[in-house]
């Protein structure tokens, strides 16, 4: 079956050339052959015309690369990799590159997925993670590839990395419930991170009693979420304010607020994290810490390019900011 793409041997036959100086023009190969500017033209007027593109394959095997750049995160099915990932595939839209994606849950699969980034050749990994420390033992040769780390900054060979300051969405979550005068303090959280710290130090800051800070941990599920901060009101009920560090979870306190006969915001002020599709659902909808997701996926893309082009390593952080929705009672004037 003939091919539907147009081939080398076309644009020879269209620019009235041999295949090898088609090849030389078109590839950027080394050759004693020269073509003269004249017939050069003729060459770059036929590929426009029949949309050549020189073979990927061909390219990659004289550059020693395989123009293929491995994704690895916890789980694309989350709330914010399918975001992020989206933005590292617009990053390479344009280039040589494409993107692998592929997802773990624990260290064993993290070992299978490296395994098979290996023998696919890639010339650099993305990995989106909020707390990668370091590659299972056995596998520092991975130290060695070009690394860029989206959502966390370690310490690693080879490495750059793109992220919000987690101390900051904290930060930022504290200073609008004092802004809003509440009183005691309800941190809601299902995974380890800076938002704590952050939110921790405004309070202290503020001069917040300890007693009037409350963590509650739960797990990334709603039902058991609402049951937990439903029984949590019932027994604190001069709570004022959640802060939780995800929009699905803070949706579920919401829920239990409801539940407790606790009126949002008058009796009850919430504010989540991603500011995602979710804070549209609810009934009031839900305030929340916006974060580049997209932008950051797309920096990514950007960083891995100047790792690979330019050797150039950095470390960038994105800022944040509050979108503020009928969870929390208006700042008065």
């Amino acid at each position: 079956m003939p091919s539907n793409y147009p081939t080398l041997k076309d644009i020879s036959a269209e620019a009235g050339v041999s295949m090898a100086l088609a090849s030389v023009v078109l590839n950027g190969k080394k050759s004693r052959i020269k073509a003269s500017p004249a017939t050069r033209e003729k060459i770059l007027r036929a590929a426009e015309k029949f949309g050549y593109e020189p073979d990927r394959n061909a390219r990659a095997l004289r550059m020693s690369r395989s123009f293929l750049i491995g994704v690895l995160a916890y789980d694309l099915s989350s709330s914010f990799v399918p975001k992020i990932l989206a933005g590292i595939e617009k990053g390479f839209l344009h280039t040589d590159y494409s993107v692998f994606p592929i997802s773990f849950r624990d260290e064993e699969e993290l070992a299978r997925c490296l395994e098979t980034f290996r023998r696919r050749k890639i010339d650099g990994l993305i990995i989106i993670s909020t707390g990668f420390r370091d590659f299972p033992e056995g596998l520092s040769m991975w130290n060695r590839i070009a690394k860029v780390f989206v959502g966390c900054s370690p310490h690693l060979d080879c490495s750059s990395s793109v992220r919000t300051d987690g101390f900051e969405v904290g930060a930022l979550a504290a200073d609008a419930f004092l802004k809003r005068g509440c009183r005691k303090f309800m941190y809601l959280t299902y995974a380890n991170s800076r938002n704590f710290t952050g939110w921790k130090h405004t309070l202290a800051a503020a001069g917040v009693p300890e007693e009037n800070c409350l963590t509650v941990k739960t797990i990334f599920d709603f039902d058991e979420t609402m049951q937990k901060v439903t029984a949590v009101l019932k027994t604190q009920s001069d709570i004022d304010c959640i802060f939780s560090d995800s929009d699905w979870i803070a949706a579920a306190a919401l829920k239990a607020a409801e539940k407790s006969g606790r009126r949002v915001p008058n009796d009850l002020q919430l504010i989540g994290v991603d500011d995602s599709p979710v804070c549209l659902t609810t009934s009031p909808p839900l305030s929340s810490i916006w974060q580049p997701k997209f932008e950051q996926g797309e920096t990514a893309a950007g960083l891995m390019l100047r790792m690979l082009d330019e050797d150039r390593r950095e470390n960038l952080v994105l800022p944040v900011r509050l979108t503020a929705r009928e969870s929390i009672k208006p700042l008065k004037e």
